[in-house]
């Protein structure tokens, strides 16, 4: 009788410790790790452990730098987020966040809120105003007259938001509300409508077309990213576009590449994990992909060289060049759908200079220092409203140079 009068009270006070050793076991973590603690998959700067300065304001400060502190680095916090996402992806089949759409057959789509706009777009619900499409117009008039007086063909070129390209591999309840026209839709018949259509090379079609006449895929499942093939597909088009102003220009032929496919484990060491989606729900190196490898027959021609320039406000710069060469010059100003676009265009121009810019747009400097025959302004459809920003004027030069 009394075993089993005892054992509910002692279940009781095993329940009770049980509780408060969960509790506890983040901060004793926290404070003198007693496990490993797994890598951070968030695309983004923790916070840094605040220093004490004697101030009221410092103080106030500090109590807020501290919170942002603990919130980044309690004990487990990446375990418990990594068990949380799996519970999502593995066992409900959702994403865990509001920032990537878990779709069909492993495809995973990007709706980050502050990274551009993408399923607004989509749905027809972002459209641009008539005064910021004039303002639009307006700064590309002007690098289009100052590319003009100078000899320079300017070609504005799109990459398509994945859905754009996939979208039948979306959930039907989002599939089903694409909209009639999107902001691509509404800037390109602005610009017909007002004599630059040429300028915009609209990629859509002949990707779209692309997707069924081989049975490689153009972007990756798990990133928001084209893969190789699709950027090899883009290439081709912007050449045509090209070939009337420069008939002599070389254009690359899908029969000079080997083209195979890489298993998950490759993708991940090109990546960093499964892709930029998979890593934003915690699932970097749990997700099937597939890289697809374009592997050249013959080795390429253009050599990366020092760029002889620096660019305030790049992200990144590379310059390549082929001796002897009478192919034109190229400057592109980039996003980071611009890899691997730059792998084939490269091999088509002398002299081609690669700016990542932040913000995205054209350094007119730089085309004033270059003097190139052909500027590209590549940027993908979710950050079309980056077009409504000022032209940054400025470049640096190196120390010593003239």
């Amino acid at each position: 009788m009394n075993t089993g009068s005892k054992l509910p009270h002692r279940l009781r006070w095993m329940m009770v410790i049980l509780f408060f050793f969960i509790l506890w076991v983040p901060i004793i973590q926290m404070i003198h790790p007693i496990l490993p603690e797994m890598e951070s998959t968030e695309n983004r700067k923790l916070a840094e452990k605040p220093k004490i300065k004697f101030s009221l304001i410092a103080l106030v400060n500090y109590t807020r730098q501290l919170n942002m502190y603990i919130n980044d680095h309690f004990g487990l916090r990446n375990f418990m987020i990594r068990v949380n996402c799996m519970i999502h992806v593995k066992l409900l089949h959702t994403s865990p966040t509001r920032d990537v759409v878990w779709g069909r057959e492993g495809w995973l789509y990007h709706d980050r809120y502050d990274d551009g706009v993408s399923l607004m777009d989509f749905f027809g619900y972002a459209r641009f105003r008539e005064s910021e499409l004039e303002m639009i117009l307006e700064k590309i008039t002007k690098i289009n007259r100052f590319c003009e007086e100078r000899g320079i063909l300017l070609k504005i070129v799109v990459v398509p938001n994945k859905h754009t390209i996939y979208p039948e591999f979306l959930p039907l309840d989002i599939k089903n509300r694409q909209g009639d026209s999107t902001r691509l839709d509404q800037l390109k018949d602005y610009l017909i409508r007002n004599k630059l259509g040429s300028v915009l090379i609209d990629l859509r079609p002949t990707l779209v077309s692309s997707k069924g006449m081989q049975p490689y895929p153009l972007y990756y499942l798990t990133d928001s990213h084209w893969n190789q093939m699709g950027g090899f597909i883009a290439y081709t088009e912007i050449m045509k576009d090209l070939l009337p102003r420069f008939p002599h220009i070389k254009i690359l032929n899908i029969t000079n590449y080997s083209v195979s496919q890489w298993p998950t484990y490759h993708l991940h060491r090109l990546l960093g994990g499964a892709g930029d989606l998979a890593n934003s729900i915690g699932m970097s190196g749990l997700m099937k992909d597939t890289e697809i490898v374009l592997e050249p027959q013959a080795p390429y021609l253009a050599k990366f060289i020092d760029p002889r320039i620096e660019v305030e406000g790049t992200y990144d710069i590379r310059r390549y060049h082929i001796e002897k060469s009478n192919y034109p010059k190229l400057v592109m100003f980039r996003d980071s759908f611009g890899y691997p676009l730059y792998m084939y265009l490269s091999e088509s121009f002398s002299d081609s200079l690669y700016v990542w810019y932040i913000p995205f747009g054209v350094n007119l400097s730089v085309i004033e220092k270059e003097r190139p025959q052909v500027v590209i302004l590549q940027l993908v459809e979710r950050n079309l409203q980056e077009l409504l920003k000022p032209i940054p004027p400025r470049f640096k030069k190196r120390r010593g140079q003239s």
